[in-house]
């Protein structure tokens, strides 16, 4: 880990230390770390140590993400990352040709919520596949990245991809509804739980 030392570091003023982070892909991040009345002794690292170094780090914040993991698994509070699309702006007319050669017009889906379907099916790992029986409440904190997006047509498209993941056998069963909108525009996301009302 090098530093460089603030000019006036000897001389028993505070100052800022700028240091270099090692990473083990090779690069480098720098550091900010404020000093007093002695200037940091230079130390020699070897490539070994500055990569334990790193490791550590990193374990620390991947023991935090699994604890993490884990207390959402306890309280089976599911979290899906993304923005939840609008129900009304997720269908678009398309043409569709039959066998015998006639065209109609129908409903079909939109790329944003095919992606959506997607993306939520893989996260999905408290509900996939638990068919829970009997009737349900539901209580649920959407993140939305603006203040535009309405909860009323986001809900519809959330319970749609439970429903697709096979938490339950069909919507019509969520008998309770708690909802409540927040705004995070670096992390849009849904956190949930469904439990068995009776």
């Amino acid at each position: 880990m090098e530093q460089e030392e603030h000019p006036f570091a000897d001389k028993g003023n505070k100052s800022l230390v700028v240091t270099q982070i090692p990473f083990s892909d090779g690069t480098t991040r720098p550091a900010l770390f404020m000093t007093s009345n002695i200037a940091p002794v230079k130390k020699k690292r070897t490539a070994k140590v500055r990569e334990q170094e790193t490791y550590s780090v990193i374990s620390k914040s991947l023991s935090n993400v699994k604890m993490s993991e884990q207390l959402f698994a306890s309280n089976k509070k599911q979290v899906i990352f993304g923005n939840v699309p609008s129900k009304s702006n997720c269908y678009k007319i398309i043409t569709v040709i039959s066998q015998t050669g006639k065209h109609y017009s129908s409903l079909g889906k939109t790329e944003r919520l095919k992606k959506y379907e997607k993306d939520f099916f893989i996260q999905c790992n408290v509900y996939r596949n638990k068919l829970i029986k009997g009737y349900l409440n539901f209580d649920i904190d959407v993140y939305y990245p603006s203040q535009r997006s309405d909860l009323d047509n986001s809900l519809k498209v959330i319970l749609d991809c439970l429903q697709k993941v096979k938490a339950f056998e069909n919507d019509n069963k969520v008998t309770d509804i708690h909802i409540r909108k927040f705004l995070d525009k670096a992390n849009p996301r849904v956190e949930f739980s469904l439990k068995e009302a009776m």
